[in-house]
């Protein structure tokens, strides 16, 4: 199967969902039940998941992400930020000649 990369951007108790981005470079919400991360990883709100898609348990319903494995925490994922704001901040008064 397929798998697919998003960010768990909305937790509830025992839910969520992944936003990732389609094929069509279109972002999408996916649900995910809890149950569905593998065996070991937690849920954390902004952490970088991969996933497979599964059939939803209504009929009606889109597919949900089954198969959830943790890619990068959220820790890691908040450190790397905060790395790259700060080497803009470093290029930026860099480029106004270090003035502050």
């Amino acid at each position: 199967m397929q798998k697919y990369q998003g960010r768990l951007t909305k937790k509830r108790e025992n839910y969520g969902f992944i936003r990732y981005t389609n094929n069509a470079g279109i972002s999408r919400d996916v649900f995910v039940h809890f149950s569905n991360y593998l065996h070991g990883f937690v849920p954390e709100l902004n952490q970088i998941v991969e996933f497979e898609f599964g059939p939803a348990p209504v009929e009606s319903k889109p597919p949900v992400a089954i198969r959830v494995r943790v890619v990068r925490t959220a820790e890691e994922v908040l450190r790397d930020f905060i790395k790259q704001i700060n080497a803009g901040a470093d290029a930026l008064g860099a480029a106004q000649g270090g003035a502050q």
